[in-house]
């Protein structure tokens, strides 16, 4: 085997290349990246005795916005001085006195002068319409009471990624620490430098720029909350000792800088900042460029031992050793910044070895060109066939070269048939033709054919009795006076391409998740039964069928489930009907079905509900029982119609009525539906204009204590007043709103006209009570509806606890961690939350203990026969002690006689409601009924 060892010329002229860019800043950017790879990779000890005090949310909100009394930063330095901390950084800029507050700025300067070890910034501050900064120092009695006083100036990349800080700043010969520097003196009793004064950036030398060794895991630093380490002993205690650096982390309040670790997230703020670089220096940790004499030599050696494994004879172990020099590179400045704390840049001798390898592989290619060459003319006359069996006889037919695809064809050796005929080899049948055709290919060669034998495919039959789709090529051999020395059969093996071709057509008619047919497939199916139906004067069938609420299982369980079931109910489908019938897959959930020879509609009514029922059954999904069910609208040939597209609608529309009376269900059509259907699109064509005219109204339906003499809240009911048809039950429009999803823009509505009505009732000194909404799942579930109602709370100025948000228990079907995150959010808010028409659902006693919800409703379907049937009265009972264990408020609704409140009044109810108090009411009769009640009269 050949070696192909590396020029001198060429080696020579890779190791210029690496060192021009070892002295260029070309590949900077490279070796920031790989940098910044190391130092996330790399891991360092954390010092146990760092503390941030954060300025966080929290203690933003128990203590009032920014900025705080300085008594309080006072109090805070005396509690340090009370458990003798090592040293206190206080990431804080106090550079001017506190305005009003005089004895704050003396308290302060007094503590931190008790503490002997507080250091203070010195902050960086832009001039305006300037491109220089100057240097803000703390006020002058903060500065001299300070043990130290520390600048803060961060130095930013070009990619304004922070790598390393300035740890000296010199003003005139006099330095100033660092300020993480500074604490770190202070805590080691070293010499500190009390006061400074702020100047031009022209007057400040600074000292070379130290790279930091940042932590992977900010949370490894110790954190504690300002408010904690200010009122909590626990915590102070926690502070004795330590290097304390109190500084901001809430959001909104000081800079934040990216940096290696976390360019790529939340950006570290100043306080994480100077933690990571008194971290470093208390471990003694930092990070040194590399020296340019010895970066230029490891480099070039680095080149030169790649040249080296270039040489090895095996070309691909050449190759295996250069990948193993290039990583060998990345990994030694990996280990000298991880073992030595040395940055060795490796992008020069990557890019150098790189462009030896190029040189390398030039000089191979063109060996190889070479010898290509020399070989093509042996080689021209099989490279006809490449990819093909190739069988070459002599002039008079007798095989004298087989190559190893036809072999393989054929099942024979090449030593085995050598001297045979061809058609004692390769035996074609024609397997279109009604009795198998065998071919001569012996008499063709005599018969001095010279071209192709057939267009269409042919199967082969080896040795083994295996037939194999081919196509078959001849062509002659001549030799150099042009006479003929003998043939080359070329045998291509299309079964692949005929499998495609198969496959493409059934993709082309077919579902491919399911299987089934498809529209296309199903339209022909469709017109060829109907045609027999017309010649036969029978009848036929067709079943629309769409799966209810099949988008709560893509929605919980994700898109795999949901196709999983879809196979699944296409396999159930198949056993219910017979081999005369089809079924297809329409698109998404619907499925579509053709029943041949149906003579009436029992018949059909049968096979309806043989499939409604058998897929009533449980699907076993991801180790999951499903149930599901499905909605059927049937059309009939030719009483409904005879043309295929209105046998189709008038089976969807019939479908689209079932959903409408309940789903799981099936129905056949009629000219009534017709009717429903144009009602029913009428409707919600209204609908998408009834917020935009102003037609919504809000009723609110009082809910009283049990004995009705205290008014305990409202619910607010929705209610459509049409400018031609007058009120529109909510019966009729609030599932449309849910099945169009205008339900959203028209619950955000009554959310806001809910709450500038609580508003004003409260602006005329009407309180004490809660309004509840209710909430529709689908509105339930947006993922920013949390802070919607956050933003219209603060808009309108609502106080917490007044609005209460009712949702129906069928939310908790779906997926719980998000209902629980979404009910958390709101519940923070100051709103409560109620369970609506309780014990109507599915919900698990274990789910509801862990549910972050305010009160359950009784149902009214329990309240209506609760004095005269025991199994209502013992549901209501259970609910009630169910919530009262769980120290959950109750309030029954639908109360209407007093047989049903008298029955209530024996237990622990919270609330009731029905028309047996009041009806729901216009925003006039609540407001005199408040007025009623203000005046002392009483329900």
């Amino acid at each position: 085997m050949t070696k192909f060892p590396i020029s001198h010329s060429s080696l020579i002229l890779a190791v210029f290349v690496t060192m021009g860019l070892t002295y260029s800043d070309y590949l900077r950017n490279w070796d920031i990246f790989i940098y910044d790879w190391a130092v996330r990779l790399t891991k360092h000890t954390v010092h146990p005795d760092i503390v941030l005090v954060e300025i966080d949310e929290k203690s933003i909100r128990q203590l009032g916005r920014w900025p705080w009394s300085r008594r309080l930063h006072a109090r805070l330095l005396d509690r340090l001085t009370s458990v003798k901390v090592n040293a206190v950084g206080m990431d804080i800029l106090f550079a001017e006195a506190e305005q009003g507050d005089s004895q704050g700025d003396r308290l302060l300067a007094r503590a931190i002068a008790r503490n002997g070890r507080v250091v203070l910034p010195l902050a960086p501050e832009l001039q305006p319409n300037t491109t220089q900064q100057k240097f803000i120092p703390p006020l002058l009695e903060f500065a001299q009471a300070a043990a130290s006083v520390g600048h803060t100036e961060i130095r930013l990349d070009e990619d304004n990624v922070v790598r390393s800080v300035f740890l000296w700043q010199m003003e005139d010969g006099y330095p100033w620490p660092y300020f993480a520097q500074a604490v770190w003196q202070t805590g080691n009793k070293s010499i500190n430098f009390p006061h400074a004064a702020g100047h031009d950036v022209e007057h400040w030398q600074r000292s070379e720029p130290v790279a930091i060794p940042f932590i992977n895991s900010l949370s490894k630093l110790q954190r504690i909350s300002y408010v904690d380490a200010l009122s909590d002993d626990r915590f102070l205690n926690r502070l004795e000792g330590r290097w304390v650096l109190i500084g901001m982390t809430a959001s909104g309040l000081g800079q934040r800088f990216p940096t290696p670790v976390t360019v790529n997230t939340n950006p570290m703020s100043g306080l994480e900042l100077h933690g990571q670089v008194l971290n470093a220096l208390l471990n003694n940790l930092s990070i040194n460029k590399l020296n340019h004499p010895s970066q230029l030599l490891l480099s070039c050696l680095l080149v030169v031992l790649a040249s080296r494994t270039q040489s090895i004879q095996m070309p691909w172990i050449g190759l295996l050793g250069s990948v193993a020099v290039l990583i060998c590179t990345v990994v030694s400045a990996y280990i000298l910044m991880n073992r030595v704390s040395i940055w060795f840049s490796p992008a020069s001798s990557l890019a150098g070895q790189l462009f030896l390898h190029a040189l390398w592989t030039a000089r191979r290619l063109e060996f190889a060109d070479l010898y290509l060459a020399r070989e093509k003319k042996n080689t021209a006359t099989i490279l006809k066939s490449v990819g093909d069996g190739v069988v070459a006889t002599d002039a008079d037919g007798y095989i004298r070269f087989m190559n190893p695809v036809a072999e393989r064809l054929t099942g024979y050796s090449f030593e085995e048939v050598r001297g045979k005929t061809l058609n004692e080899v390769v035996n074609l049948v024609d397997g279109y033709e009604t009795s198998a055709r065998f071919y001569d290919l012996h008499g063709n060669c005599n018969a001095d054919i010279s071209s192709g034998i057939e267009q269409k495919p042919l199967f082969l039959i080896n040795r083994h009795g295996a037939q194999i789709a081919v196509r078959i090529t001849m062509n002659i051999m001549l030799n150099d006076r042009g006479v003929r020395e003998g043939y080359v059969l070329a045998i291509s093996d299309i079964s692949e391409t005929l499998q495609i071709s198969r496959q493409m057509t059934h993709l082309a008619t077919h579902d491919t998740l399911t299987g089934l047919p498809n529209r296309v497939l199903f339209s022909d199916r469709l017109n060829k039964v109907l045609a027999q139906a017309r010649r036969d004067r029978s009848g036929a069938a067709i079943f629309f069928m769409d799966l209810d609420h099949f988008k709560k299982i893509n929605d919980s369980l994700g898109h795999d489930a949901g196709d999983e079931l879809l196979k699944h109910i296409a396999l159930r489908l198949q056993s219910c009907i017979r081999s005369v019938d089809s079924a297809a897959r329409w698109g998404g959930d619907e499925f579509v079905v053709i029943l041949a020879n149906v003579h009436h509609s029992q018949s059909a009514a049968e096979v309806a509900e043989k499939i409604r029922l058998a897929c009533s059954e449980p699907f076993v999904i991801q180790d999951k029982l499903l149930y599901i069910s499905f909605s059927i609208g049937i059309s009939l040939f030719p009483q409904d119609a005879e043309q295929e597209e209105n046998l189709m609608r008038y089976a969807d529309t019939a479908m689209y009525r079932v959903k409408a009376l309940g789903r799981n269900r099936y129905g056949f059509y009629s000219p009534e539906i017709e009717k429903w259907t144009a009602e029913r699109l009428a409707l919600e064509a209204d609908l998408h204009q009834a917020i935009a005219k102003q037609e919504f109204e809000v009723f609110y339906q009082p809910q009283w204590d049990l004995w009705g003499k205290r008014l305990v809240g409202l619910e607010a009911l929705l209610r459509w007043r049409h400018e031609e048809k007058g009120f529109i039950s909510p019966d009729q429009f609030i599932g449309l709103a849910e099945e169009t999803g205008l339900i959203i823009p028209i619950g955000e509505w009554v959310i806001a006209d809910v709450c500038r009505q609580v508003r004003a009732w409260s602006d005329d000194g009407f309180t004490g009570f809660t309004v509840s909404v209710n909430l529709s799942p689908r509105q339930f579930l947006q993922t920013n509806i949390a802070e919607s109602i956050t933003q219209l709370l603060i808009e309108h100025k609502i106080p917490e606890g007044v609005i209460k948000l009712e949702i129906t228990e069928s939310v908790l079907t779906d997926d719980i961690d998000t209902v629980i995150d979404i009910l958390t959010r709101i519940r923070s808010q100051g709103v409560s939350i109620a369970i609506d028409d309780f014990g109507t659902g599915y919900s698990s006693l274990n789910l509801l203990r862990n549910l972050p919800i305010d009160q359950l409703k009784v149902d009214k379907c329990f309240v209506k026969n609760v004095a005269t049937d025991s199994g209502d009265a013992a549901i209501a009972k259970a609910i009630i002690t169910l919530a009262n264990n769980l120290e959950l408020s109750v309030v029954i609704e639908g109360v209407e006689t007093a047989t049903q409140l008298a029955f209530f009044q024996n237990f622990a109810c919270d609330g009731i409601q029905g028309y047996y108090f009041n009806k729901p009411l216009t925003v006039d009769e609540v407001n005199s009924l408040l007025a009623d009640l203000e005046n002392g009269e009483q329900k």
